[in-house]
C-alpha cells in the first residue's frame, strides 16, 4: 500500500501524499493490518456504544503490536467520538470511559448521531458544509489543524505559499 501510494505521488506530479482517508470495516483483518503498516498517523472514529469500546480496547493492542513489531513510525492521531447522543445514559457512559481511558488522544469535538448522514450515505452524496453535522467535521479539520499550528507540523502546499 505504501509503495502504491508513493508511485500515486509521483503520478500526480511529485506531490506527497500527506492524508489518505479510508473507511475500513469494524473487524481486525488483513485490510486493516495492511492500512496501519502502511500508514504514517491514524484517527479513530468510535461510535459512543457499549461494544465500541470492545474494539476500541482491541484496535489499540494491534495498534501497539504493529508499532512494535512493522510500523514504529505509526502514530495515533487521534480518537474521534461518533454518533454521540447526549440524551441517551449509555452514550455518556462512553464518552466517560473513553475520557478517562483515552484522555490524551480524545479529540474534544464529537459527532453527533445524525439522520442526515445516514440519508446521504444511503443517496451517496456528500454531507452539506452547511448544516450541524458538516460544522462539526469543519472543527474536526480545525482541531487537527490546530494541533498542528501547535506541534509545527506544515504541509507542503503551506511552504509554498507563504513565498
Amino acid at each position: 500500500m505504501r509503495k502504491r501510494l508513493k508511485a500515486y505521488s509521483f503520478a500526480g506530479g511529485g506531490r506527497e501524499v500527506r492524508l489518505c482517508v479510508g473507511g475500513l470495516s469494524s473487524s481486525l483483518g488483513i485490510l486493516l493490518i495492511n492500512a496501519l503498516v502502511a500508514a504514517d498517523e491514524m484517527i479513530v472514529p468510535v461510535q459512543s456504544q457499549k461494544f465500541a469500546m470492545d474494539g476500541l480496547r482491541s484496535l489499540m493492542n494491534l495498534y501497539q503490536q504493529i508499532r512494535s513489531m512493522v510500523n514504529p513510525t505509526l502514530r495515533m492521531r487521534g480518537i474521534l467520538p461518533t454518533m454521540v447522543n447526549d440524551r441517551t445514559t449509555i452514550s455518556r457512559e462512553v464518552m466517560w470511559q473513553m475520557g478517562q481511558q483515552y484522555e490524551d488522544v480524545l479529540f474534544h469535538t464529537v459527532i453527533h448521531n445524525s439522520v442526515e448522514a445516514a440519508k446521504a450515505a444511503a443517496a451517496g452524496n456528500m454531507i452539506a458544509v452547511r448544516t450541524k453535522l458538516g460544522a462539526e467535521y469543519a472543527a474536526l479539520a480545525e482541531e487537527i489543524i490546530q494541533y498542528d499550528d501547535l506541534q509545527g507540523i506544515r504541509g507542503a502546499d503551506d511552504e509554498t505559499n507563504q513565498n
